[in-house]
């Protein structure tokens, strides 16, 4: 799945630089997610 966020990500929804970044499982079958860090840049 793709899509077009730039404008998100400049003050539309209310906070500047507010996207977050998502995690996305689908389909039939097990995920396991371990060990995952997220940080801003610097």
């Amino acid at each position: 799945m793709q899509m077009e966020v730039s404008g998100y990500h400049h003050n539309v929804a209310g906070k500047f630089l507010a996207l977050t970044p998502a995690l996305y499982a689908a389909g039939a079958g097990q995920v396991e997610l371990r060990t995952v860090r997220y940080h801003a840049l610097d």
